[in-house]
This record gives C-alpha cells, sequence and structure tokens, in this order.
C-alpha cells in the first residue's frame, strides 16, 4: 500500500514561524561594507580603502568559486583590523560555502561579541548563527536516527533516488522520482500486504509556506512488489502541475518524505530537505 495524502502542516505554520526560510541552503550576499572607527588615527583613508577593495575582491573569488583567494584577500584585510565586522562577516560566508560549519559558526558568534558593531551586520550574524546550529542540530537527528534505524537491522533500505530530469530546472512542474528500494536480511518472496509506503510530496506556497503537494502518482514498476524477480523494487512517483494557472504559479516543488514500513515496522526514513522529518514527523 502507498499513501500520498500528505498531512498539512501543522497550524498552517509560515516557514519562518517553524524555523526554516527558503534561502536556508544558500549563502546570501554580504550587506554594504560599513567600516568602524577603530582604524589608527591619520591611516583611515587609505586603510579603509584598502579594506574595502580587499572585501570586495573576496567577494567576487567567493561567487566565483575561486575560495582560496578569497581566503587570500580576507586574510589581508586580517593583518588590518583583526575584529572588523565586514571582513569577519565574508570569512563567515567562506566558510559556509565551503560547508565548514563549526568555523562559520564560531566566526559569526564572534561578530555578536564585537563591540560598536552595525546592526545590520548583528542581525545577518543572528539569523546565520541560528539557522547553522538548526541545520547542525537536523544533522545530528539524522545521524541519531540512522543509529536507531541501524540498531533494528533495517531490512528493506532506499538505495537510491533517481529523478528525471536531472537536475531538475528551476520552476520545474512536471517531473518523475525512481524511489529505488533493496532487500537487507530478509529473503524474498516478501508478503506484500505487510509493506506500507508514506511517501508525500512538499511545495512551497508563494514562497512563505509550505503546503501538501496537490496531485502526485506512485506506483511499483512491478505492481505488486515482493522482490522475488530483482534485488530491488522501484517505486515510481510523478509530481504533476495544478491545473489551475494562478495556483500553478504560485507554488514550486519543494522535497518529499519517504517512509516504509513492513510487518508495522519502520523499516525507512528519508526526506529531502531533511528538516522535513522535523515538520512533519511520524504519526504514532
Amino acid at each position: 500500500m502507498v499513501e500520498t495524502q500528505a498531512p498539512e502542516l501543522p497550524n498552517s505554520a509560515l516557514l519562518v514561524d517553524a524555523g526554516i526560510s527558503n534561502a536556508e541552503e544558500q549563502v546570501p550576499y554580504l550587506p554594504a561594507p560599513e567600516i568602524q572607527g577603530r582604524i589608527p588615527l591619520g591611516a583611515v583613508t587609505e586603510m579603509t580603502a584598502k579594506i574595502i577593495r580587499l572585501n570586495e575582491d573576496a567577494q567576487k573569488f567567493r561567487r566565483s568559486g575561486d575560495f582560496i583567494l578569497a581566503e587570500t584577500a580576507l586574510n589581508e584585510a586580517l593583518k588590518l583590523d583583526g575584529n572588523h565586522p565586514t571582513t569577519l562577516t565574508n570569512l563567515a560566508m567562506l566558510e559556509e560555502a565551503r560547508g565548514n560549519s563549526g568555523k562559520a559558526l564560531a566566526l559569526w558568534r564572534s561578530i555578536l561579541g564585537l563591540k560598536s558593531t552595525p546592526e545590520g551586520t548583528l542581525q545577518l550574524a543572528q539569523k546565520r548563527a541560528q539557522l547553522i546550529e538548526e541545520r547542525v542540530r537536523l544533522e545530528e537527528e539524522a545521524r541519531l536516527r540512522e543509529q536507531q534505524l541501524l540498531n533494528l537491522r533495517r531490512q528493506i533500505q532506499l538505495a537510491e533516488v533517481i529523478t528525471t530530469p536531472d537536475p531538475l530546472p528551476k520552476g520545474a512542474v512536471e517531473f518523475q522520482k525512481d524511489f529505488v528500494l533493496k532487500l537487507n536480511g530478509l529473503r524474498a518472496p516478501l508478503d506484500s500486504s505487510k509493506l506500507r509506503i508514506q511517501l508525500f510530496f512538499y511545495d512551497m506556497i508563494e514562497e512563505k509556506r509550505l503546503a501538501p503537494s496537490n496531485k502526485i502518482e506512485a506506483r511499483f514498476l512491478s505492481g505488486s512488489p515482493d522482490w522475488s524477480r530483482d534485488a530491488t523494487e522501484v517505486l515510481r512517483a510523478r509530481y504533476l502541475p495544478s491545473a489551475d494557472k494562478q495556483e500553478k504559479e504560485s507554488r514550486r516543488y519543494y522535497g518529499y518524505v519517504l517512509r516504509v514500513f513492513y510487518d508495522n515496522q519502520l523499516q525507512e526514513e528519508q526526506a529531502s530537505p531533511m528538516s522535513l522529518l522535523r515538520l512533519f514527523p511520524q504519526n504514532k
């Protein structure tokens, strides 16, 4: 049995209420440099100009993917002022782009501890620190969940997710995902009547909130999955656009939640992005 009727977000909460933003997975652009008065008197013009230039160079290098040159420019700026908010902000952005959450979080926290930091920079640092802390927490929850499932000796596992087309074009209104499930310890054939799948797709509505996708079709390619014909079974899901033109333009695909049960025991639990598992927990 495949369930595709997804639950609503509790209380129809907005994304910001749930601790998730549409730009959560992105590294935002920097604010305009705001130079502080810590630079020694008499060297303000020259040093300020050099700090601004080095930070501008660093932003260009980072956005073009040249992280080494970006770091070099920022290190030069730090030699002029080791506690300059804009330079530290650039460095935190760079570490985020590199995937170094721990280093980025330490830098954001150091900015929050500086005196006379511009309000806009403080707000940015606070927001990014909160997002990283949340991401780290979700990663730890995912790791613990993975370990729990391993301890249960998962017997049905998600081996692969194949999306067509791949990569998805921005604003895609129709596509399919193949969820490849394999056995791990169980011997085929299985009793397909004991198999239960929850596959929920969610849309972003007007960049503000999440809601269940209007229409998806999901079926096993083999008809009745028992793994007797192959080592894997493929669950194919088609994401279909809304028939209403206005609604189609206001919503876009955001992610999915997949749960696999056999004989009423959870075998697999995956989501993309992982934050959906927290927003839509398993019903007890």
